[in-house]
């Protein structure tokens, strides 16, 4: 199996979470983004009624980057990706905060 049926068989028989969700998440690289859209053109009865950017999980605005050019997509998902990264962090650095003043007592 290629890596654009792996992807129409994940997508459409299981909910398989979009190209942009896989990419900020770390799971796939950026150029993988060109097996989604081949995956997306090679099986049009399974898109159920999703147009491209739904399926990329892009926005309008996303989909006009990447119209001028991947290059400025990978920039803003990059950025997003970035800004994930430092929220997560964040976030894990406040719970354990949390946890430590509910077991010792201490901030």
């Amino acid at each position: 199996m290629d890596i654009v049926e792996s992807i129409l068989e994940k997508t459409f028989k299981n909910r398989m979470t979009t190209f942009k969700e896989q990419y900020l998440n770390g799971q796939v690289e950026f150029n993988s983004i060109l097996d989604f859209i081949d995956a997306w053109h090679k099986n049009p009865e399974g898109k159920k009624g999703k147009d491209l950017p739904e399926f990329l999980g892009l926005s309008s605005d996303e989909m006009q980057l990447l119209a001028y050019g991947d290059d400025q997509l990978k920039t803003e998902l990059d950025r997003i990706k970035a800004h994930k990264m430092t929220v997560s962090k964040n976030l894990v650095e406040v719970l354990t905060k949390v946890l430590k003043v509910k077991r010792y007592g201490e901030i």
